[in-house]
């Protein structure tokens, strides 16, 4: 068996009134360039209009990834962790909700992986300071 680090995370749309919508198996993944949701959120979340788009190859096959302005947020035991990010909407059938990746997710913070404990320690970092809604210590 193995231990993956899924969180659940909130996603925003970019328009007000567009709504939220809380991802429960959101898949922290350090090796993952961007983070990337399944195509079909973007209509939950009234995402409409995309800032960019590229391709990408998921087990041997090509998808166009197209990005978006969202707001995400974490909310784990203390006060909430929001942020603006620019998140892809992908049709390859990624096994989550979401992978959390390095643009748009780990730019944020600081991740230890605590294996033995199965642990996925998160600490906002400078960045987030900037652009987040909460203060960092």
């Amino acid at each position: 068996m193995r231990h993956r680090p899924v969180i659940s995370i909130r996603a925003y749309g970019a328009s007000p009134g567009s709504g939220s919508w809380q991802i429960g198996d959101a898949y922290a993944d350090t090796g993952t360039d961007f983070t990337v949701f399944q195509k079909q959120l973007a209509g939950l979340l009234g995402v409409t209009s995309f800032v960019y788009q590229m391709q990408h190859r998921w087990k041997g096959h090509a998808y166009a990834v197209r990005f978006a302005r969202l707001d995400l947020e974490l909310s784990v035991g203390g006060p909430a962790a929001k942020w603006p990010a620019f998140v892809g909407f992908t049709e390859a059938p990624i096994p989550y909700d979401c992978l959390l990746g390095q643009t748009g997710f780990f730019e944020f913070f600081d991740a230890t992986f605590h294996h033995q404990a199965l642990e996925l320690m998160l600490k906002p970092n400078g960045l987030f300071k900037t652009v987040g809604g909460i203060e960092t210590p």
